[in-house]
């Protein structure tokens, strides 16, 4: 049954008119996945955009000497999700690995798909890499949680951002034990004026995690975070997807002269181009699944580009002019 308080309730109306989507922060878009030998299993479809959050359900696919990884991310369908029709559950659980007890906390993040999978990458040191590039600075990350926690365990939002190896802004919140959906906002303090380069973003059922060491994770097994709507948030007002409500691609990216902007599906709305800095740049009326945009009065740099429909953003993307 669906449950969310007044607060969040009042949230809604906020994010209507101002916020970045993370791409499919709302968690609509799905895929089926299959293994061999184990079946198929549900996980956050790949958008095109440039933000992409991971779960940890690829090591579901490891089996046999590798060990037998369960699946720690769920689909949850309408009664159960805040405003769109899925929302996103994360479940802590605990596995035999090799001759080790391995504890896998539920959770989301800025871990790369390309490439290296992740089961790749555990299997060579036990590590998963949580950045990507990313070069905004957005001031909070801004959600919806409900927490069913395990013996004292506690759920977490961080964000980390980066200039190479230096961290410019860091924001941490921890989640308690809620008997609804409420929502939240994790404040990120910053300790240089530079653009960041890379980010780490991870919301976890079980905050002590350790992905650099996935071997030594602690937390309780069964500790349940329901997620939904997730956003970074800019002091302009702006909001970027994380995860988004309609998959797009912009083609070619990088580009210098102009791009095509692809959607998954048609859309009657507004198509609105951000700079760095959280400046409003230019906004296009669209009218279908594709548009062109000239980039000839644009300066080189990374752009936000924010597809609105019904004063709700719908997908959220980036491209490169050079």
């Amino acid at each position: 049954m669906k449950k969310i308080n007044l607060l969040a309730i009042l949230f809604v109306a906020v994010i209507a008119n101002g916020q970045t989507p993370v791409a499919n922060g709302t968690f609509d878009n799905w895929a089926s996945k299959s293994t061999i030998s184990k079946g198929n299993y549900w996980d956050l479809a790949t958008p095109n955009g440039s933000f992409y959050l991971c779960t940890l359900n690829q090591l579901f696919e490891l089996e046999g000497d590798q060990g037998d990884c369960p699946l720690t991310a769920f689909r949850v369908e309408n009664e159960d999700s805040v405003v769109s029709n899925y929302a996103l559950r994360v479940r802590s659980a605990s596995t035999i690995f090799g001759n080790e007890t391995v504890f896998m906390p539920g959770a989301i993040g800025t871990w790369e798909t390309t490439g290296n999978n992740i089961a790749t990458e555990f299997l060579d040191d036990g590590s998963i890499d949580t950045y990507k590039s990313f070069t905004s600075r957005p001031v909070s990350v801004k959600g919806y949680a409900w927490y069913f926690p395990e013996g004292g365990d506690s759920a977490s939002v961080e964000v980390v951002l980066k200039k190479g190896n230096t961290q410019v802004g860091y924001g941490r919140l921890v989640i308690n034990a809620s008997s609804e959906y409420e929502a939240f906002e994790c404040p990120i303090t910053y300790s240089s004026t530079e653009a960041p380069t890379l980010i780490q973003l991870i919301v976890s059922a079980s905050a002590a995690y350790d992905f650099a060491d996935m071997l030594h994770c602690k937390g309780q097994a069964g500790s349940t975070l329901y997620v939904d709507e997730l956003v970074l948030n800019y002091s302009a007002g702006i909001k970027e997807n994380l995860i988004n409500q309609v998959s797009a691609k912009v083609i070619p990216n990088p580009s210098s002269d102009q791009i095509n902007l692809v959607l998954a599906k048609e859309v009657k709305g507004l198509a609105k181009v951000y700079d760095n800095m959280g400046r409003l740049v230019n906004t296009y009326n669209i009218e279908g699944n594709e548009m062109t945009i000239s980039l000839s009065n644009y300066a080189n740099g990374q752009y936000l580009i924010n597809v609105e429909e019904s004063n709700k953003v719908v997908t959220s993307t980036r491209f490169i002019k050079q």
